[in-house]
């Protein structure tokens, strides 16, 4: 649930890189008028007309708000919390794992179409990453799971966060504010104002990753690169912790370090965001913020065995069916 609150505060600062250009001279704008008048439209009555993407992969069963069975199986996931992530439609999604792989990063997506001079067809995505998931493999993950998404379970995803069916009780948890149920209500009346009377809106997935590094989807949301940014940057400052203690280094020293890096890229975000390599000094600093949080709950006693032991022995590769390899770092 933390990840799913850092990725979506990247997500809006990034989120105009993958919206579709929407046309800016008059002639494009009398098209659309012309088109709006002349051309039938589910949503011109004032009726938001809600739609299911295409299916990813055949093992990942999508439930969206245009699903007839939608609000039955949210309320068998719920039960009475139902109302606090109902009001989120249709910015909400159910995702369930029917294969025997976890899944390690997802893209729920949301292309909207307004209403006349509005904009047309721009596409929202929020990218739910789980790099622990895929660490370790020497000598077994040393990290405690996540919410990537094992075979048979079931996920919501909202254009905020991602949980299990406890996704509004772990929202009580959170020392930020708001949280809780009162977070899904900001949410809701943000996402008002944002997507401010909809004609359509297209809801699905638009890519899924696997634990054997398999991408299925159109990916139009940077998912294979972004999960690709993340993992490395995890693997390389577990290294970097590994690496500096064997050096003689403490680890008082090596965090104190790893602490006015985050800062330094806290204060110098702004410069590094359109660079070409903005992804891994972004994801750089957000792998040093989780070796930070796990050290603040677990302490020092097994931090050299638990950081040598996330190390892979082998890159983590991801592939389409093609076998044609997108990234092997």
């Amino acid at each position: 649930m933390k990840q799913s609150v850092l990725d979506y505060m990247a997500y809006r600062k990034w989120e105009l890189r993958y919206q579709t250009i929407r046309g800016r001279n008059l002639h494009s704008y009398l098209f659309i008028v012309a088109a709006a008048l002349l051309l039938p439209c589910g949503g011109c009555l004032g009726k938001t007309v809600y739609k299911s993407a295409p299916s990813v992969s055949p093992d990942v069963l999508v439930v969206t708000p245009a699903d007839p069975d939608f609000d039955s199986e949210l309320a068998g996931l719920l039960g009475d919390q139902i109302q606090v992530i109902k009001q989120l439609e249709p910015y909400v999604l159910i995702v369930t794992n029917r294969s025997k792989r976890k899944i390690v990063a997802y893209s729920p997506a949301w292309t909207v179409t307004g209403r006349y001079l509005h904009g047309s067809g721009q596409i929202f995505n929020l990218s739910l990453k789980y790099p622990n998931a895929v660490a370790g493999t020497s000598i077994g993950n040393q990290f405690p799971r996540g919410d990537e998404i094992y075979p048979g379970e079931t996920r919501i995803a909202t254009q905020g966060v991602a949980g299990d069916k406890n996704i509004v009780r772990d929202a009580e948890l959170w020392r930020a504010e708001p949280h809780g149920a009162a977070f899904f209500k900001q949410l809701a009346e943000r996402q008002r104002t944002d997507f401010k009377d909809p004609a359509e809106v297209e809801v699905g997935l638009d890519a899924v990753i696997f634990d054997d590094g398999e991408l299925e989807g159109r990916d139009r949301g940077h998912l294979e690169k972004h999960f690709s940014a993340y993992v490395n940057g995890s693997q390389a400052i577990d290294k970097e912790i590994v690496d500096a203690i064997n050096a003689g280094s403490t680890i008082d020293e090596v965090f104190g370090k790893m602490k006015a890096a985050a800062a330094d890229y806290a204060a110098d975000y702004q410069t590094q965001v359109d660079k070409p390599d903005s992804e891994s000094y972004f994801y750089n600093a957000i792998a040093a913020q989780d070796a930070m949080s796990w050290r603040r709950e677990h302490g020092d006693s097994q931090l050299i065995a638990h950081f040598k032991g996330a190390l892979r022995d082998s890159p983590f590769v991801i592939w389409r069916k093609s076998n044609v390899a997108l990234k092997a770092k």
